[in-house]
């Protein structure tokens, strides 16, 4: 069984506080005292260990016995920009399974054939955050807000740049034979329809190199699921 993790920001060289939804689960819920010890994290990437000297429904402050660095990360780091869906529950649930297999950034591409052009992105990071709490990492992605296909793709950058897509027209590569580990990654992902061929070749023209990811047509949000599990099993072998 993981541990039960908190989320904690630092409020002085040795001290924590809890955010007030999670001094309340702490102290209404958990039933949780002063004394008592918690396991927290802060999104940048660090775990304490922690004694509650203070807490209530509304506030807790807690004193660091111990801090480990880098809790739970991972030595690569992948960027998935994947197009806008159609119904944001599928979205939030590509979210959720990227932050538990492992993703450092998250993209929402508006494309040409995307049919909604924004994402509440403050619900999608309460989603990763949940997640992050239950894949047992202490580092949040950065999740940025819906960006158009033609302005992402010129962004600069030195990391691989790969395009899944569905087009028959043109050489694919397998993505777990293309990747090369430990080196920073993003990876493009369609809507419902796919990129166009216009969008295809203008990612190329961009250096994104078209791969394949699977032998089956997959939904986007399994598509990008499946990415972050591949990337995760080529940068652990």
């Amino acid at each position: 069984m993981g541990l039960q993790l908190f989320f904690a920001q630092r409020a002085g060289e040795n001290e924590l506080i809890l955010s007030p939804e999670e001094s309340r689960h702490a102290f209404k819920v958990l039933r949780h005292k002063a004394g008592d010890k918690l396991n927290c994290i802060d999104g940048l990437g660090n775990m304490y260990t922690a004694t509650i000297k203070a807490i209530s429904e509304k506030i807790s402050v807690l004193e660091i016995l111990e801090t480990v660095k880098n809790f739970g990360s991972h030595p690569w780091h992948l960027h998935m920009a994947v197009a806008v869906l159609r119904n944001p529950d599928r979205y939030e649930w590509f979210v959720e399974k990227a932050v538990e297999i492992g993703v450092d950034e998250i993209t929402p591409v508006v494309s040409m054939r995307c049919e909604k052009k924004k994402m509440n992105v403050e619900r999608l990071n309460k989603i990763a955050f949940s997640a992050l709490k239950q894949s047992q990492k202490s580092k949040m992605p950065v999740i940025n807000e819906a960006t158009l296909f033609k302005e992402f793709i010129k962004r600069a950058g030195e990391e691989q740049r790969f395009i899944a897509h569905c087009d028959l027209v043109g050489a694919r590569s397998w993505l777990h034979r293309s990747l090369i580990p430990q080196k920073p990654a993003v990876i493009l992902i369609g809507p419902e329809g796919d990129f166009s061929q216009e969008e295809i070749a203008s990612a190329k023209e961009n250096r994104y190199k078209p791969i394949v990811i699977s032998g089956n047509t997959l939904r986007t949000e399994t598509a990008g699921v499946v990415c972050c599990q591949i990337v995760s099993q080529v940068n652990s072998v």
